[in-house]
């Protein structure tokens, strides 16, 4: 049995309705929805037949009909783990595109293209991209800036939630970290015999817990038994109420968790948790 890869993982995270299938149909899934994000006013649906000029149906993974149908796009996906799309795909997929002509053909997959499948898409016109869980340069430009960090009456510390945060500001402020914390915050939280960087921390919250994203851009995620260490002070941790900025690295985002990154066809897309939660109408396989 193949092992449950990142993809799966996001799909069934993002799109519990959709049970079983196989890693191939939850990648084709996904990609689904983040070209809906580029494509807001066309039709985006996945898993549609259509034929051509041979009157034999030919599957195709993403359809985009843009321009009240007078556009059409077809994608095709390829999720192959740590392998790279060959020539054989490439060919295969021109001859669905001699058949049904469509205004324009794409490739999408996870890793990359071999150079011959690069050099025979460029010869007819196929595009090719990558769409992928975002890399780590990425997160790591991912600011992200505390607002209140600590619920003190829980908390039991014998201080008011004033004198809390202005001791959180202090911490933050001798690391330098008033405006945010970034990959070189040197700020550690420790539980136990557990050490991490207060930015690496933040990431695996967000991960790891399904808070709220509320209209202001915060969330609040509850933890336990963390402690803050700064160079001369420490403080426990009862819950994170975050902000998340607006940009993740040079890309302009709507406020949210980014989680994919489509590149190769223009400016990189994020797929953000927003894009990612779009509701798949089990009928007819369309983006809402």
């Amino acid at each position: 049995m193949p092992d449950h890869t990142q993809y799966d993982e996001l799909h069934d995270k993002y799109q519990p309705d959709f049970e079983g299938g196989n890693d191939g149909t939850r990648y084709e899934r996904l990609t689904t929805l983040v070209f809906k994000s580029i494509e807001a006013t066309g039709a985006v649906i996945h898993d549609r037949k259509q034929r051509g000029d041979a009157d034999v149906p030919h599957q195709i993974d993403v359809l985009i009909e843009a321009g009240g149908q007078t556009r059409r796009t077809i994608v095709e996906c390829k999720a192959l783990g740590k392998a790279k799309v060959g020539l054989g795909i490439v060919r295969d997929f021109k001859g669905v595109i001699a058949d049904i002509h469509p205004d324009r053909a794409i490739i999408v997959t996870t890793v990359g293209f071999t150079p011959y499948a690069q050099k025979y898409a460029a010869r007819h016109g196929i595009e090719l991209a990558i769409l992928r869980t975002l890399p780590e340069g990425y997160l790591r430009e991912y600011s992200i800036d505390i607002k209140y960090s600590i619920d003190v009456p829980n908390a039991g510390l014998g201080f008011s939630t004033e004198q809390a945060n202005a001791r959180h500001i202090a911490i933050l402020a001798a690391a330098d970290a008033t405006r945010g914390v970034t990959p070189g915050t040197v700020l550690y939280v420790r539980k136990r015999d557990e050490q991490l960087s207060y930015f690496a921390f933040i990431q695996r919250m967000l991960r790891e817990h399904d808070a709220v994203l509320r209209r202001d851009g915060t969330m609040t995620i509850t933890i336990a038994d963390w402690m803050l260490e700064g160079e001369t002070d420490q403080m426990p941790l009862e819950y994170l109420q975050l902000t998340l900025h607006t940009e993740v690295g040079d890309l302009p985002t709507a406020v949210g968790i980014a989680e994919l990154l489509l590149e190769g066809l223009g400016e990189p897309v994020v797929g953000r948790d927003s894009d990612l939660r779009r509701r798949i109408d089990k009928d007819t396989n369309e983006v809402r």
